[in-house]
């Protein structure tokens, strides 16, 4: 990654596995960051990070697997040692979610997909209260979507968004996904890119009729998951899961107007997918 001069990188979720192995996790602090400490012994990842500047957000590993908001004290110290270890600035300790712009052509909006979740779902509709975001975050976001003046809007969220029937993913939480989705069309969002991870494979979803395109990306490192290849590939997305991924975004103007292009890379830096689009 690093052999392509990245602006910046996009930590997106489990930056660690704090409990792999199961038999050896303990749910406290000196053990997440012992974790943490464990990754950043990494020569490559060391040499990485002193030159290329992160924007950091955590998923269900820097906790404990699928963690929701009802694990309590085990988010607080979680949280501190995320904190401890990634540069996330907010007013509030609790709140991990921000937003950051890049020039006048994107603005970022990095989503807490974890602490604020229900602990009931909301799969098959049957529980509409049910959230992923929590009222404050989701509020935040649409307000900041709604004021955004980029042409490119980068939602980053660590689960994927566009998941048919997935478990642990936007697709618990139906209602929520639909009011988000509802609130982009009603207001004519444009510039909507949906960035998220967690599958442990890469899956270009196209854009849909409700203004919302999604990249999901990698692992860099954990274990790739092949399930649902073919099913996606007879859908006509962009599938990868023989290699250790990342994906990389270039954001420009090109006869007056704002465009972005998106390229995957395998471990060997072989591009396997690139797609360029407008913002509108």
């Amino acid at each position: 990654m690093k052999s392509k001069n990245p602006d910046f990188f996009i930590y997106l979720g489990d930056t660690i596995c704090a409990d792999s192995p199961l038999k050896e996790f303990f749910p406290v602090l000196w053990h997440y960051r012992y974790k943490y400490k464990e990754n950043r012994d990494d020569e490559s990842l060391q040499k990485f990070l002193k030159d290329i500047p992160v924007y950091a957000i955590w998923d269900d590993h820097e906790v404990e697997n699928n963690f929701n908001s009802s694990w309590g004290k085990q988010i607080v110290i979680g949280r501190q040692a995320f904190r401890e270890y990634w540069p996330v600035k907010t007013k509030e300790k609790k709140i991990l979610y921000y937003s950051f712009s890049w020039s006048s052509l994107a603005d970022f909006f990095i989503l807490d997909t974890r602490q604020f979740r229900s602990k009931k779902t909301d799969r098959n509709g049957k529980n509409p209260k049910a959230t992923i975001l929590g009222i404050e975050q989701k509020n935040w976001l649409k307000k900041k979507l709604l004021e955004s003046q980029a042409p490119f809007k980068f939602i980053i969220t660590s689960v994927a968004f566009n998941t048919h029937k997935k478990k642990d993913k936007w697709s618990d939480f139906v209602t929520e996904r639909n009011e988000i989705k509802k609130y982009i069309k009603k207001y004519n969002i444009n510039g909507i890119v949906m960035l998220s991870a967690d599958l442990h494979k890469a899956i270009a979803f196209p854009k849909r009729g409700l203004k919302t395109r999604e990249y999901t990306v990698g692992p860099i490192a954990a274990k790739k998951n092949c399930s649902r290849k073919k099913y996606y590939e007879s859908k006509g997305f962009f599938f990868m899961c023989d290699s250790y991924n990342y994906l990389l975004i270039d954001i420009f103007k090109e006869k007056g107007m704002a465009k972005a292009e998106v390229k995957y890379f395998d471990e060997n830096n072989n591009l396997r997918f690139q797609e360029k689009f407008n913002s509108d």
